[in-house]
């Protein structure tokens, strides 16, 4: 299947998830880390010592998880009942952010710089933990070095500003996590939808229609008809029977007890 900018844009839901409730789970965390965000700013402004820090949640959505890591170096951590979550943030913002945790005296600047110190990722992993926690207890999470698996998944972005410096940060949750969260909040159904629907289309009450006699009439003579008119039928051999336009079964008529009954003798089917 040939890939197109439009299918990059807007990522098609895996099959594994197609059906199940990863928009309640999205809003759920849309609500879980936007009401989370003060308390994420007051610690990393305790731990940095920046009192002007500001975190905004901007979004949440769906995408692509790759096998592959991000451009960013990311800090991941698996959840113990399996699936992956990831936090990465721009290098420039983390650098700034552990310049000021560490107290150094000169400021770094991204570029030119070959790779993040040990420091750093250590700061990002702490910060990580940060976000880990609001989605479930923190004993439930261990730092990893695997990678997200590839399909469907979430993230969520923030923007970061202090000082001069502004950056990005995405916290990504793959399919096997999403799945676990939906086991975890009891979002799928213990009795599967088809029974369910099955049921309730069992006890639809439906009329059924027999057509007991047909008669043809010229126009003048259908005109001229008039209340106590007397016509002449005669019943049919074939009675059809229906459902709307879904013809069901053919019948006869019969007398039993002293009345009519329909007798059903074949199916739609059977006369074919």
């Amino acid at each position: 299947m040939m890939e197109n900018d439009a299918s990059r844009a807007y990522p098609v839901l895996d099959v594994e998830l197609l059906g199940k409730p990863i928009h309640k789970i999205r809003d759920d965390l849309t609500r879980l880390l936007s009401q989370s965000v003060p308390d994420i700013t007051l610690h990393i402004q305790h731990w940095a010592r920046i009192s002007d820090l500001a975190l905004e949640f901007k979004s949440i959505s769906t995408v692509r998880c790759s096998e592959t890591a991000p451009d960013y170096y990311s800090s991941n951590f698996c959840h113990q009942q399996q699936g992956l979550l990831r936090l990465s943030m721009t290098n420039s913002l983390l650098m700034a952010l552990s310049d000021r945790f560490y107290g150094a005296d000169i400021a770094r600047k991204a570029e030119g710089i070959p790779s993040l110190s040990s420091s750093d990722k250590r700061l990002q992993q702490r910060i990580g933990a940060l976000f880990a926690k609001v989605i479930a207890p923190e004993e439930m999470w261990s730092r990893t070095e695997s990678q997200l698996a590839p399909g469907a998944g979430l993230q969520a972005q923030y923007t970061v500003t202090f000082g001069d410096h502004q950056g990005e940060l995405w916290l990504e949750l793959d399919a096997t996590l999403i799945q676990t969260l939906i086991q975890e909040l009891a979002l799928t159904p213990t009795q599967p939808i088809k029974s369910r629907f099955d049921v309730a289309l069992t006890q639809t009450p439906v009329h059924l229609t027999a057509i007991l006699s047909r008669k043809t009439m010229p126009l003048d003579q259908v005109l001229s008809l008039k209340p106590d008119d007397i016509l002449p039928i005669e019943l049919l051999n074939q009675v059809p029977v229906t459902i709307g336009q879904e013809h069901l079964f053919n019948g006869r008529i019969a007398e039993q007890n002293g009345q009519l009954v329909l007798i059903l003798q074949d199916s739609k089917e059977q006369q074919r």
